[in-house]
């Protein structure tokens, strides 16, 4: 046994053997037996294959796209081979590493600025993978097995090498899970391929600089940038890249903010309860468009990713390395909601104590970096959480250079807010909720201020879709101040100059746990129309001129225009969601489809006036 392998110690594997039936939470011995396909490649060359997977539910055969899926059970089954010793599973793993081999393509995407694009989200998965293999189980395969393994990690670590290094400094997006998730499977590539492949120590070397940037660029205050969903996709590989930048490149980063805070992100995004997926957020996974509530109770696809796995166990890692028993205290909640430990192996490793049965957390947060405000208001059982949001998109922390531009290129990924946006769930039903996710970006005017039709800088400036238009110097000016079980929002400067918006101000506040108060106060150096707008799960119906009510399941909710300081209407209108790119273009925001999903709650003034003051309240009815 060797002292030393990617993420473990021999001493590490020594003392995780074990003769149990059951080796960790959520292992399953015929998800790991299953057989293999003799590729994962289709026709065209893209990945394509069927496994049976854990759909929220049962394991259930499935056909995907998807690499995840193949390399979990990789890396479960070489840990099950090297902790129990049993030699089917090291057969399993290598049966489907032999598919991996066979696969044509790694990630089947298109050329852009000449830069190789093979490398991205399969190519990550797939490089772990086998990495992961070879690491743990090399020792055991025959040599001509070994030397085709080892032919097709060396051919896809120069793609790598390629992706990484081809581009100037500035150019990368480091905060992009689309970035780090590649680059973390090319360094697992690199320590595995050390000992047969020169050039991947220089390499492995060569990448350590990347990773402060990748970290710095996460915040300060624990809030994962792209929501709940892109969190537990994504934040794992976030967690192995740092364990082997530690392991192997001597650097400390596990008491970083974006580790030692995130608890809280996972705290405010999934409880009090997090019964269909989490109370109240701005993005939800493709499949699942969080516009209706039928979506939610009669959902027939398969299952978001969220339902698929649990990655609360990942806090182990960040309770182990920081003594926190906070994070364990938190993990272990959350486990005990459901869902399968992927990797569940981690819980062996990644040890510690909890606090005694302590979830408790504060009633009110700000998040200070990103800018976000959390509510939650708890009466006779029932709770009503406010979430809103008024930061820059990746947050107080993203480095400027002397002209207030970001020193590197950024993307905001699958963030949906405009500043001031608000949301809203009672008892995990939306009072008032977020896009939800169409295509490649999408997403308008979210529950937050427009003028004479237009929303806030460029086509989305929190999107970020074209960073080179954001100036992020303005975007730091944008604040909030909290009071009691509300908050102040000040985002003026979330606007186009030629818009001369001079005050822009929006207090939300979760008065009990039934009744949620919003009161804006505009002033600007022009007159325009000036437009509010709230999406909700199902169409209102007119009770008088300023209430409307609507039904969400079994619960009926109101909203009720409190004071105008102008004359103004209310409209109804389906929810406009405008997609970029899902339909093969590419451009800025004209370029998109127009999707109509949910309703919208639209109050528009009857004029173009140079200042607004109006208030309204949602509430859930008895």
């Amino acid at each position: 046994m060797k002292d030393s392998y990617i993420f473990f110690s021999g001493s590490d594997l020594e003392k995780a053997f074990t003769s149990n039936e059951n080796l960790w939470d959520g292992f399953n011995r015929d998800f790991l037996l299953q057989d293999a396909p003799r590729t994962l490649s289709a026709a065209d060359g893209s990945i394509f294959y069927k496994i049976t997977r854990f759909d929220g539910k049962n394991f259930e055969p499935f056909e995907t796209r998807d690499s995840k899926y193949c390399s979990w059970l990789i890396s479960e089954a070489s840990v099950a081979f090297r902790i129990s010793r049993k030699r089917e599973y090291f057969e399993s793993a290598r049966n489907w590493i032999e598919a991996v081999v066979n696969t044509q393509l790694w990630d089947k995407a298109a050329r852009q600025e000449n830069i190789c694009a093979t490398v991205d989200l399969s190519y990550g998965n797939l490089a772990y993978a086998t990495a992961f293999f070879l690491d743990l189980c090399g020792e055991f395969c025959e040599k001509e097995f070994i030397e085709r393994l080892i032919c097709k990690m060396k051919e896809n670590l120069e793609l790598g090498y390629e992706r990484f290094k081809a581009r100037p400094y500035s150019r990368h997006p480091y905060t992009q899970n689309h970035f780090y998730i590649p680059f973390t499977g090319f360094m697992c590539l690199c320590k595995a391929l050390e000992p047969y492949y020169p050039e991947a120590e220089r390499y492995f070397k060569e990448s350590a600089e990347f990773i402060p940037l990748i970290i710095d660029g996460l915040g300060k205050d624990g809030w994962y940038y792209e929501g709940i969903d892109y969190f537990h996709y994504a934040f794992i590989w976030l967690i192995r890249m740092t364990e082997i930048a530690e392991r192997h490149l001597g650097m400390s980063l596990h008491d970083k903010a974006c580790f030692t805070e995130v608890w809280k992100f996972m705290e405010y995004s999934l409880f009090p309860s997090g019964k269909h997926y989490f109370n109240v957020g701005d993005n939800s996974p493709k499949q699942w468009n969080f516009t209706c509530l039928e979506e939610i109770e009669n959902w027939t696809g398969p299952a978001p990713d969220l339902w698929i796995q649990n990655y609360s166990h990942l806090l182990y890692w960040v309770g182990m390395k920081n003594n926190s028993s906070k994070c364990f205290a938190t993990a272990e909640a959350l486990i005990k909601r459901g869902f399968r430990l992927c990797e569940g192996f981690w819980t062996l490793f990644w040890t510690g104590k909890a606090a005694e049965a302590d979830t408790s957390f504060d009633s009110t947060h700000i998040f200070d970096d990103y800018g976000i405000f959390v509510s939650d208001k708890k009466e006779n059982g029932n709770t009503l959480r406010l979430l809103a949001k008024y930061g820059a998109p990746m947050g107080q922390s993203m480095p400027l250079d002397e002209d207030g531009k970001a020193i590197y290129k950024f993307n905001a990924g699958h963030v949906h807010p405009d500043a001031g946006s608000v949301f809203a769930a009672w008892n995990d039903i939306p009072l008032i909720l977020g896009s939800g996710y169409l295509g490649r970006k999408s997403g308008l005017y979210l529950n937050s201020i427009i003028l004479d039709s237009a929303g806030q800088d460029d086509d989305r400036i929190y999107h970020a879709f074209n960073p080179a238009t954001v100036d992020y110097g303005r975007l730091k000016k944008l604040s909030a101040l909290k009071q009691k079980n509300g908050v102040l929002m000040s985002f003026a400067d979330a606007y186009r100059p030629e818009q001369r918006v001079l005050k822009m101000e929006r207090f939300a506040e979760a008065v009990n746990s039934r009744l949620l108060r919003i009161a804006d106060e505009i002033t600007l150096g022009k007159n325009a129309v000036t437009e509010a707008r709230f999406r909700v799960v199902s169409k209102p119906e007119k009770v008088s001129d300023n209430i409307f009510e609507w039904q969400a399941g079994t619960v009926k909710m109101r909203f009720e225009l409190i004071f105008t300081s102008v004359s103004l209407t209310i409209y109804i209108m389906p929810g406009d969601l405008i997609t970029i790119n899902d339909n093969g273009e590419s451009g800025s925001l004209e370029c998109g489809r127009i999707n109509r999903r949910g309703w919208q709650i639209a109050v528009i003034t009857d004029k173009a006036v140079s200042s607004v003051k109006w208030s309204f309240a949602f509430s859930v009815l008895p």
